[in-house]
């Protein structure tokens, strides 16, 4: 069973800086793929199983917009991956709401090689 992705938010906390929030139904991984252009080709992640989960991305170009999808793998190597195209803008001072929220949605399993 894949995990169900609900209440994805960014939030810019910087001009360089933003936090994406997420739930899932079932303990699974935390990870974002982002960038200013397709490809995705930032990723960023952290270890453990989770359903409550939050990344901290640094070193953002002030000013710029951004592309970002969540995924979510189970300890049985089931994801879902977010791939509704989420955007953030970053503005040039500390604070700026910057936010991006999508409802939930049940992405089609995938499983991990093994």
């Amino acid at each position: 069973q894949s995990p169900v992705v609900t209440n994805v938010v960014a939030t810019a906390i910087s001009s360089s800086q933003v936090r994406i929030t997420w739930n899932t139904d079932l303990a699974a991984t935390t990870r974002v793929h982002y960038g200013a252009t397709l490809p995705l080709t930032g990723v960023a992640d952290t270890s453990g199983f989770t359903t409550q989960h939050s990344l901290h991305l640094t070193g953002l170009e002030p000013g710029a917009r951004y592309v970002y999808d969540v995924e979510s793998t189970t300890p049985m190597g089931v994801g879902s991956r977010d791939s509704l195209g989420g955007a953030l803008d970053l503005g040039p001072e500390r604070g700026r709401p910057a936010t991006a929220s999508r409802g939930s949605f049940p992405a089609a399993p995938r499983r991990r090689d093994a």
